[in-house]
């Protein structure tokens, strides 16, 4: 991922006890993997942390978590709604982060994370968490950002090569 690529990886779940099976997960030792949690909207389409989210200090930004739409298996034409995990999750931020990658090549893993948490809406408490990390993906803000912003790649951190300076 480091080289250009973009990995996008799931936070994991819970399982049904609530306690958090041991799992070797991208995210955990992949500096440059998207780490994606789950979100939900509440009774008041209030953007809050999935229940089965497993928490990490490595979650980067949060997506969807239930009853996503996705490929049943069954065939090309058969979809499941009923797409329940942080899988579920990392495939929108999969889904982005190829839309990103789309819009400027150029992009690499370390670029992304940085402008899908740059450009997160906030979910659950405010501020950054290890259920939703800097909160809920938004596609349009993400691409708005690649469009109208100076975004260049050097050797040093991408927090201070990324600007917000405007382009023509």
């Amino acid at each position: 991922a480091k080289d250009g690529g973009v990995v996008v990886a799931p936070a994991g779940n819970l399982n049904g006890d609530g306690d958090m099976p041991p799992r070797h997960l991208p995210g955990m030792f992949d500096p440059y993997a998207v780490t994606v949690g789950g979100m939900k909207l509440n009774a008041n389409d209030q953007r809050v942390p999935w229940d089965s989210t497993r928490p990490a200090a490595y979650v980067d930004v949060s997506a969807f978590a239930e009853e996503t739409v996705g490929v049943s298996g069954t065939g090309s034409d058969q979809y499941d709604t009923e797409f329940t995990t942080t899988a579920a999750s990392a495939s929108i931020g999969a889904g982005v982060s190829g839309l990103l990658k789309a819009e400027m090549p150029t992009l690499t893993g370390e670029d992304i994370e940085e402008i899908l948490k740059r450009t997160a809406r906030d979910a659950g408490s405010p501020g950054r968490d290890d259920y939703t990390g800097a909160g809920a993906i938004d596609a349009d803000a993400a691409l708005s950002f690649v469009r109208n912003n100076d975004v260049q790649r050097s050797r040093q951190s991408v927090k201070s090569v990324i600007s917000k300076k405007k382009i023509r």
